[in-house]
């Protein structure tokens, strides 16, 4: 008889005061994004649906008891967060610069080297 795995306790779970937070927040959001909808046509382009979208954020985290400079505080630190992961994205794991030791067309690593003519080996050719 096989025994079926219980999943961890905990895990993938939020507790109810978060949860109750989120559920408000998102009807919040989609009252908001409602309210917004006039203003976006079939002819709009998707930033016209980013902005709106943003706008419905910002007004929600408004009702939810943030002030406008909480607000600009989060973009700067959403902003300064992503300027991370693209610098590290953009580097190795010695902090180098993404490809910096790859050989490419040109490169000293792609040239073949040079032997001196008394080395002891019986054939002499480029890595």
């Amino acid at each position: 008889m096989s025994v079926k795995k219980q999943p961890d306790q905990g895990i993938g779970e939020i507790s109810g005061s978060v949860n109750d937070w989120f559920r408000l927040f998102l009807k919040h959001l989609e009252l908001h994004l409602v309210a917004f909808g006039p203003s976006i046509s079939s002819e709009s382009v998707p930033a016209d649906y980013h902005f709106a979208a943003m706008q419905a954020v910002r007004l929600t985290l408004l009702d939810s008891g943030m002030n406008e400079d909480g607000f600009r505080d989060l973009l700067d630190k959403v902003a300064t967060a992503y300027q991370r992961l693209v610098a590290i994205a953009e580097t190795d794991a010695m902090g180098y610069p993404t490809g910096y030791f790859e050989a490419t067309e040109g490169s000293f690593a792609i040239e073949p080297l040079e032997c001196p003519p008394d080395l002891p080996l019986e054939k002499h050719e480029p890595w």
